[in-house]
């Protein structure tokens, strides 16, 4: 036996015996033979924790999956160590890892890895203990809400709909599943759907009249569906059944600001603030309201607050940039957003397969015209007299996935060629290789138009050009990309600060998230087809 293995040896039995002294002496005697021994660092780390020395345990743990990243054992104790030390991400994410390198992981740790991913704010870590868990048992309640969760927290809210109806199906009564049910159809964007979403809280809350979160997707139904009293009155239901519940507070001050009710919106939010001092969106949404109210430096220092809690906050970003235009100009305004450098034109090369530019993007606009989840003047987006898909990549053609493939090298291209500069909105945001995509389709035709709006939980957005009419361009350069003004109810930004481009097939632009953009309406036939995306940070 080698000397490495006899320290292991009695490593294991000191601890086996529990005599933290014999093991710490033998971890030592162990690692000076072996150091990069993933079972001797493994134990050795198990040494430290037993001694309470979890920094040194978690080195030595890290390492040790480094070195052997399918080591279950490892990654179990390493989970016990984040956590010990408050790590709740880095335990989630260790946890996670050790049940994915045990072939025969029960499904209740499953469940309950994936909750604790979903916790700590990765949708995507939570993805395969689920995958695992539903195909051990496809009807289990709580891996299908999880389900539910994390595929609504990705941007994939139809995808979250499909199973939160199966959820629904199989526990019709279940609060858990009426919940579920009503949050990921409240951000329908139909009429139909958001009415679905009502019934499943209007059912929970006749059961459970004061569940806050049965209550606060009553009210964003109710508000998409134009009843504002009803809505507000579920929003202060729900913020006086959860009063420590952010969102609530969040939905009923959104919906006073948006029902012209700023004053009492902003004075509900300073509130708000001081309750919750480390809520970004608290922050965000009071600058907001006071760029409505004419209170410019308040509405900056607001922005600021908000940034320097979440520095990607684009929103935060976004009223910054209007406050400064109004404090300090359009050359502050600029200078802060990053133009024009922010903004480029990619000219996107044909898929594979394809040789005909016109052939390919024939067939990308039939797909379009016929995608399945193709809606008109969905409700609460900004398409106006218009249609919009959902989710692009859901259907899986031949033009759609080779533009998929062809989008994301060129997005990688892109995020690999931006200079890093610390403190900048953009340059200071750049993502790491972990990110995904979120892509739909618009189809406007004569005097429609995508209204003013900006990307909120992305880091880049952009568009890219399908079909284009005939009377695009002219003087009113009708039918362009429009960036930077203010949505109609906040004060508008000076002039010098718009910007307009010129749709071109083929051709991509990329843009900040955090940049306001609009399409021009036109006159005449034909219609204007383009495909928009984010590229957003995923957390692992």
């Amino acid at each position: 036996m080698s000397s490495s293995a006899a320290a292991l040896a009695r490593l294991r039995s000191a601890l086996a015996r529990r005599d933290l002294p014999a093991a710490q002496s033998a971890a030592s005697a162990a690692l000076a033979t072996a150091p990069d021994d993933p079972e001797v660092l493994a134990w050795s780390g198990l040494a430290e924790a037993a001694g309470g020395h979890h920094e040194a345990a978690q080195a030595l743990l890290r390492r040790a999956v480094t070195l052997a990243p399918d080591d279950a054992f490892a990654w179990r104790n390493l989970a016990a160590v984040e956590e010990a030390l408050g790590n709740a991400a880095a335990s989630a994410t260790a946890l996670v890892f050790a049940l994915v390198a045990m072939p025969n992981a029960p499904i209740e740790a499953l469940v309950d890895a994936a909750a604790r991913a979903l916790a700590s704010g990765s949708a995507q870590l939570a993805a395969a203990p689920l995958a695992r868990a539903l195909a051990l048992d496809p009807s289990h309640r709580e891996a299908l809400r999880l389900e539910v969760v994390r595929l609504d927290a990705q941007a994939r809210t139809v995808d979250a709909q499909v199973v939160a109806d199966r959820l629904l199906a199989l526990a019709p009564d279940d609060a858990g599943a009426l919940a579920a049910f009503a949050a990921v159809w409240s951000k329908a964007s139909t009429d139909d759907g958001l009415g679905r979403g009502l019934a499943a809280a209007e059912r929970l809350l006749k059961h459970t009249p004061e569940h806050a979160n049965a209550l606060e997707s009553a009210a964003w139904c109710l508000h998409k569906l134009g009843d504002q009293a009803s809505a507000i009155d579920h929003a202060r239901r729900a913020m006086a059944a959860d009063p420590d519940a952010p969102s609530c507070a969040l939905a009923l001050a959104t919906m006073l600001d948006r029902n012209e009710r700023s004053d009492e919106a902003r004075d509900w939010l300073v509130g708000m603030r001081r309750r919750f001092p480390q809520n970004a969106a608290a922050a965000t949404l009071c600058a907001r309201v006071r760029l409505r109210l004419g209170d410019f430096a308040g509405a900056l220092a607001d922005a600021r607050a908000a940034l320097a809690i979440a520095p990607a906050d684009q929103q935060a970003i976004a009223f910054a940039g209007i406050a400064l235009g109004q404090l300090e100009g359009a050359a502050a305004m600029r200078q802060w957003l990053g133009l024009p450098e922010v903004v480029t034109a990619v000219d996107l090369p044909l898929p594979a397969g394809w040789t005909d530019p016109t052939t390919f993007y024939r067939a990308l606009a039939d797909d379009i015209r016929g995608h399945s989840r193709l809606r008109y003047q969905p409700a609460g987006l900004v398409a106006r007299q218009s249609w919009l898909t959902e989710d692009l990549l859901a259907d899986h053609t031949a033009a759609i996935t080779g533009f998929e493939q062809v989008l994301r090298t060129a997005l990688e291209a892109h995020r690999r060629s931006q200079p890093a500069q610390a403190g900048h909105p953009f340059f200071g945001a750049i993502p790491g290789a972990n990110w995904r995509i979120n892509v739909w389709a618009t189809r406007v035709a004569e005097h429609g138009l995508i209204d003013t709006h900006l990307h909120v939980e992305s880091w880049l957005s952009g568009a890219y050009y399908v079909e284009l009419p005939a009377a695009l361009g002219g003087a009113s350069k009708a039918g362009w990309l429009e960036f930077n003004r203010s949505p109609p109810d906040l004060p508008a930004v000076p002039e010098e600060v718009i910007e307009v481009v010129e749709p071109r097939l083929g051709r991509i632009y990329l843009f900040p998230s955090y940049l306001h953009h609009r399409t021009l309406p036109f006159a005449g036939g034909g219609e204007r087809i383009s495909i928009s995306f984010d590229l957003a940070p995923e957390t692992l």
